[in-house]
């Protein structure tokens, strides 16, 4: 288990890498309300988590044992659980270093990848180490840093808070390649979302279509029989959840998400929208 102090270290160096990849027009109003603030630490800036802004160092390191306290975790030995925290902290200073990071991916860094050491070529599921990567997965849905979209080649790619304002613009702007062709079930859902002020639950393509779109962001929900299910849920409400205001230049949102692209390696293709954004 990570020490208090050493997590909060852990932390400050991994987000000081993110700086290198922020909007132009960072620290401009577009920002999320909580997000990674600049403060001293070591001779040098970093950003902290607002997180753990005003927690004692007790504190900090039951939020930290918290992380694994879920059903799974607790099947887990003392020793994977020391695993899963610094598998953990390994993921979070990739997704700082890159600003985005899919999930599962043969080539390009992965969640899964930086869990297994190794580029699978089936589910992780499979996989003999699937306690420990669902472990880390869930921790990563709830990490107040990251956030999940359809965003590389349609696929889960985890997104640093400080490019939300970027994936918020670009999701609102309602460009054309969002909304030419999209089917009339995909509408109708979509004005259910967007008109309910609430996330609703739903499966299969048409849900996959809008995710594709960033139409509507999809997370898991804790049910009160204690089950774990998939909601869509609209970028407003995610919005006002978060505290997240979208950056104002969609472009400028373009040009950040497209930088943090192609730091990580992928081709700018793998995004949604046309490059040329003559669409």
């Amino acid at each position: 288990m990570l020490a208090a102090s050493g997590e909060l270290r852990s932390l400050a160096l991994r987000t000081s890498s993110c700086r290198q990849w922020l909007p132009a027009d960072a620290g401009s109003g577009e920002s999320c309300s909580q997000t990674c603030r600049v403060a001293p630490s070591g001779g040098r800036d970093a950003l902290i988590s607002e997180r753990f802004r005003g927690k004692t160092a007790g504190t900090v390191a039951a939020m930290a044992a918290c992380r694994l306290g879920g059903p799974l975790s607790k099947k887990l030995g003392g020793g994977q659980q020391a695993t899963c925290m610094a598998l953990l902290d390994d993921v979070l200073t990739a997704l700082a270093g890159h600003g985005l990071l899919l999930k599962q991916d043969k080539q390009l860094p992965s969640v899964v990848g930086i869990v297994t050491g190794e580029s699978l070529s089936t589910s992780w599921w499979s996989d003999p180490n699937a306690d420990v990567i669902f472990s880390v997965l869930s921790d990563l849905a709830e990490h107040p840093d990251v956030a999940c979209a359809k965003l590389l080649y349609r696929k889960d790619t985890l997104v640093h808070r400080l490019l939300w304002p970027s994936l918020l613009a670009v999701a609102e702007a309602r460009d054309t390649w969002q909304m030419r062709g999209l089917s009339t079930p995909a509408k109708r859902l979509l004005s259910q979302v967007e008109r309910g002020g609430v996330p609703v639950r739903a499966t299969g393509p048409v849900v996959r279509e809008l995710q594709a779109r960033l139409l509507a962001i999809a997370r898991e929900v804790h049910t009160e029989s204690g089950r774990h299910e998939m909601v869509l849920e609209s970028w407003q409400g995610w919005s006002q959840r978060t505290g997240c205001r979208a950056g104002r230049s969609v472009a400028r949102a373009h040009e950040a998400l497209e930088r943090a692209t192609q730091r990580l390696g992928a081709p700018l293709a793998a995004l949604p929208w046309p490059i040329d954004r003559a669409a």
